[in-house]
Protein backbone atom coordinates (compact mmCIF):
# COMPACT_ATOMS: atom_id res chain seq x y z
CA UNK A 1 0.00 0.00 0.00
CA UNK A 2 1.48 3.35 -0.99
CA UNK A 3 1.98 6.13 1.51
CA UNK A 4 -0.33 9.12 1.11
CA UNK A 5 1.44 11.31 3.66
CA UNK A 6 4.99 11.09 4.96
CA UNK A 7 5.45 13.16 8.12
CA UNK A 8 8.89 14.50 9.03
CA UNK A 9 9.35 15.95 12.52
CA UNK A 10 11.91 16.40 15.27
CA UNK A 11 11.75 14.42 18.50
CA UNK A 12 11.68 17.70 20.43
CA UNK A 13 10.02 16.30 23.54
CA UNK A 14 7.77 13.42 24.57
CA UNK A 15 4.82 15.83 24.42
CA UNK A 16 5.70 16.91 20.88
CA UNK A 17 6.08 13.28 19.74
CA UNK A 18 2.66 12.52 21.24
CA UNK A 19 1.18 15.54 19.43
CA UNK A 20 2.61 14.30 16.11
CA UNK A 21 1.30 10.79 16.77
CA UNK A 22 -2.20 12.13 17.50
CA UNK A 23 -2.02 14.41 14.45
CA UNK A 24 -1.06 11.43 12.27
CA UNK A 25 -3.96 9.47 13.79
CA UNK A 26 -6.40 12.21 12.79
CA UNK A 27 -5.14 12.08 9.21
CA UNK A 28 -5.36 8.28 9.28
CA UNK A 29 -9.01 8.56 10.40
CA UNK A 30 -9.64 10.59 7.24
CA UNK A 31 -8.56 7.51 5.31
CA UNK A 32 -4.94 8.31 4.51
CA UNK A 33 -1.97 5.98 4.77
CA UNK A 34 0.35 8.00 7.01
CA UNK A 35 4.00 7.18 7.63
CA UNK A 36 5.92 8.53 10.61
CA UNK A 37 9.22 7.26 11.93
CA UNK A 38 7.56 5.97 15.06
CA UNK A 39 6.24 3.18 12.84
CA UNK A 40 9.81 2.10 12.09
CA UNK A 41 10.68 -1.19 13.79
CA UNK A 42 13.91 -1.38 15.75
CA UNK A 43 16.64 -2.70 13.50
CA UNK A 44 14.75 -1.88 10.30
CA UNK A 45 16.59 -0.32 7.41
CA UNK A 46 16.55 3.46 7.63
CA UNK A 47 17.38 3.55 3.91
CA UNK A 48 14.22 1.61 3.02
CA UNK A 49 12.16 3.77 5.36
CA UNK A 50 13.57 6.99 3.87
CA UNK A 51 12.88 5.72 0.37
CA UNK A 52 9.20 5.93 1.30
CA UNK A 53 9.42 9.70 1.63
CA UNK A 54 10.52 9.96 -1.98
CA UNK A 55 7.63 7.74 -3.10
CA UNK A 56 4.91 9.29 -0.88
CA UNK A 57 2.11 11.20 -2.54
CA UNK A 58 2.69 14.12 -0.13
CA UNK A 59 5.24 15.11 2.49
CA UNK A 60 4.42 17.16 5.57
CA UNK A 61 7.13 18.77 7.63
CA UNK A 62 6.12 19.45 11.24
CA UNK A 63 8.27 22.52 11.76
CA UNK A 64 8.97 23.67 15.29
CA UNK A 65 12.07 25.67 16.21
CA UNK A 66 13.99 22.48 17.04
CA UNK A 67 13.21 21.05 13.60
CA UNK A 68 14.69 24.15 11.95
CA UNK A 69 17.84 23.90 14.07
CA UNK A 70 18.34 20.21 13.27
CA UNK A 71 17.64 20.64 9.56
CA UNK A 72 20.11 23.54 9.34
CA UNK A 73 22.86 22.47 11.74
CA UNK A 74 22.73 18.72 12.46
CA UNK A 75 22.99 16.69 9.24
CA UNK A 76 23.59 13.47 11.21
CA UNK A 77 20.29 13.78 13.10
CA UNK A 78 17.09 12.10 11.93
CA UNK A 79 15.75 15.45 10.73
CA UNK A 80 19.07 16.14 8.99
CA UNK A 81 18.90 12.81 7.15
CA UNK A 82 15.24 13.32 6.21
CA UNK A 83 16.08 16.85 5.03
CA UNK A 84 18.72 15.44 2.71
CA UNK A 85 16.29 12.92 1.21
CA UNK A 86 13.39 15.38 0.92
CA UNK A 87 15.45 18.20 -0.57
CA UNK A 88 17.07 15.81 -3.08
CA UNK A 89 13.70 14.95 -4.68
CA UNK A 90 11.84 18.21 -4.05
CA UNK A 91 12.54 19.75 -7.47
CA UNK A 92 11.29 16.62 -9.25
CA UNK A 93 7.95 16.65 -7.43
CA UNK A 94 4.81 18.67 -8.18
CA UNK A 95 4.44 21.97 -6.32
CA UNK A 96 1.71 20.39 -4.19
CA UNK A 97 3.93 17.55 -2.95
CA UNK A 98 5.30 19.23 0.20
CA UNK A 99 3.78 21.43 2.85
CA UNK A 100 4.74 22.54 6.33
CA UNK A 101 2.84 22.54 9.61
CA UNK A 102 4.00 25.22 12.03
CA UNK A 103 3.87 24.08 15.66
CA UNK A 104 5.44 26.01 18.55
CA UNK A 105 6.93 28.23 15.88
CA UNK A 106 5.07 31.57 15.94
CA UNK A 107 7.73 33.22 13.77
CA UNK A 108 7.05 30.54 11.11
CA UNK A 109 10.75 29.84 10.68
CA UNK A 110 11.73 27.42 7.92
CA UNK A 111 14.84 25.35 7.29
CA UNK A 112 17.33 27.17 5.04
CA UNK A 113 16.93 24.78 2.10
CA UNK A 114 13.23 25.56 1.66
CA UNK A 115 12.97 29.26 2.57
CA UNK A 116 13.14 30.52 -1.00
CA UNK A 117 10.65 27.92 -2.24
CA UNK A 118 7.71 29.37 -0.27
CA UNK A 119 5.89 26.11 0.56
CA UNK A 120 2.25 25.93 1.56
CA UNK A 121 2.00 26.23 5.33
CA UNK A 122 -0.58 25.41 7.97
CA UNK A 123 -0.56 27.26 11.27
CA UNK A 124 -0.97 24.93 14.25
CA UNK A 125 0.51 27.40 16.74
CA UNK A 126 -1.64 27.69 19.82
CA UNK A 127 -2.11 30.88 21.77
CA UNK A 128 -3.46 29.85 25.19
CA UNK A 129 -3.55 33.43 26.51
CA UNK A 130 -6.32 34.24 24.02
CA UNK A 131 -7.83 30.75 24.16
CA UNK A 132 -6.83 29.95 20.57
CA UNK A 133 -6.08 26.31 19.85
CA UNK A 134 -5.79 24.81 16.37
CA UNK A 135 -7.90 21.82 15.49
CA UNK A 136 -10.58 20.78 13.04
CA UNK A 137 -10.31 23.87 10.83
CA UNK A 138 -6.62 23.23 10.23
CA UNK A 139 -7.21 19.51 9.67
CA UNK A 140 -9.84 20.51 7.08
CA UNK A 141 -7.28 22.79 5.38
CA UNK A 142 -4.81 19.89 5.19
CA UNK A 143 -7.51 17.60 3.82
CA UNK A 144 -8.31 20.19 1.13
CA UNK A 145 -4.58 20.43 0.27
CA UNK A 146 -4.14 16.64 0.00
CA UNK A 147 -7.26 16.31 -2.14
CA UNK A 148 -6.28 19.21 -4.39
CA UNK A 149 -9.38 21.20 -3.48
CA UNK A 150 -9.57 24.95 -3.51
CA UNK A 151 -8.94 26.78 -0.25
CA UNK A 152 -12.01 28.85 -1.13
CA UNK A 153 -14.91 27.16 0.63
CA UNK A 154 -17.62 29.38 -0.86
CA UNK A 155 -19.27 26.43 -2.61
CA UNK A 156 -18.15 23.76 -0.16
CA UNK A 157 -20.63 21.49 1.57
CA UNK A 158 -20.16 21.31 5.33
CA UNK A 159 -19.28 18.03 6.95
CA UNK A 160 -22.54 18.05 8.93
CA UNK A 161 -24.53 18.23 5.67
CA UNK A 162 -22.46 15.40 4.17
CA UNK A 163 -23.16 13.29 7.27
CA UNK A 164 -26.91 13.99 7.05
CA UNK A 165 -26.92 13.05 3.37
CA UNK A 166 -24.98 9.85 4.08
CA UNK A 167 -27.43 8.93 6.86
CA UNK A 168 -30.37 9.41 4.47
CA UNK A 169 -28.69 7.19 1.88
CA UNK A 170 -28.09 4.52 4.53
CA UNK A 171 -31.78 4.64 5.53
CA UNK A 172 -32.88 4.37 1.89
CA UNK A 173 -30.70 1.30 1.35
CA UNK A 174 -32.21 -0.43 4.41
CA UNK A 175 -35.75 -0.16 2.97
Amino acid sequence: MSTDLFISYAWTSPEHREWVRLFASQLHLLGYVVKIDEALDYGSSLHVFMQEVTEATHALLIVDENYVDRANNKPESGVGIETEWISSVFNDKPATWLSVVFVRNPARMLPNWIKSRNPKGFDFNSTPEINSFPGSLQIDEIWRWVEGLSADKTNAVSLSVVRKRAARIERIERV
